[in-house]
């Protein structure tokens, strides 16, 4: 099965129709990892990497509208959007709201996942850092593959990030590296890291 494939697929979820809001706040517990803040502090939900079937059927407002509702700051995953600028290619890019509703952040991820028949047959990659004041202090955003290339995070750090915020869609044959990755990253720059995966026992 193609990239190109799965990316129609999921651009087709765009018809889906909206569900109604108090549906989605309902069963929001069903796609959202939470990192409990406590002593009343904000919670952070992050759902994972091209987590669209659920992601796409609740476009723009909506999700501002959920992460007001629940207070929260809202990590939407990342979705495939557009750009005239590389024939057709979509970035794939990650969604932050602040209890607030409003887009504070978003990514389009650097590293691309496999060669001639991978993410880059249908995805750009991004050439931009991404760093957010969030409920965790200031947050730098990355996506699934990014996670083994180090030097990216330690732009973020000097950018600022205090915390990293990492979706991904990791293969659960490899997951041991996802958890061994993430740590490191966690490590070498005295950070915190609050990752999702939509993979194995991880999902």
């Amino acid at each position: 099965m193609s990239f190109r494939f799965l990316l129609d697929k999921h651009l087709a979820n765009l018809v889906v129709l909206i569900h109604q809001r108090t549906q989605i706040v309902t069963n929001l517990d069903k796609h959202i990892v939470w990192v409990g803040l406590g002593n009343g502090l904000q919670k952070l939900g992050c759902v994972p990497e091209n987590h669209t079937d659920f992601i796409l059927s609740v476009v723009g407002e909506e999700l501002g509208l959920i992460a007001t509702e629940s207070q929260v700051w809202l990590h939407a995953g990342s979705v495939p959007m557009g750009n005239a600028d590389h024939a057709g290619k979509a970035y794939n890019t990650s969604l932050l709201f602040s209890p607030a509703g409003k887009l504070v952040a978003t990514y389009r991820k650097r590293h691309l996942f496999g060669f001639a028949d991978g993410e880059r047959t249908a995805v750009a990659a991004g050439d931009e850092f991404s760093v957010a004041r969030t409920s965790v202090g200031m947050t730098g955003l990355a996506t699934c593959y990014d996670l083994r290339f180090p030097e990216m995070f330690r732009r973020l750090v000097d950018s600022g990030a205090e915390s990293f915020l990492i979706d991904s869609g990791w293969p659960s044959p490899r997951i041991n590296h996802w958890t061994v990755l993430a740590q490191a990253r966690a490590i070498e720059n005295q950070a915190w890291v609050i990752a999702c995966n939509s993979a194995g026992t991880h999902a």
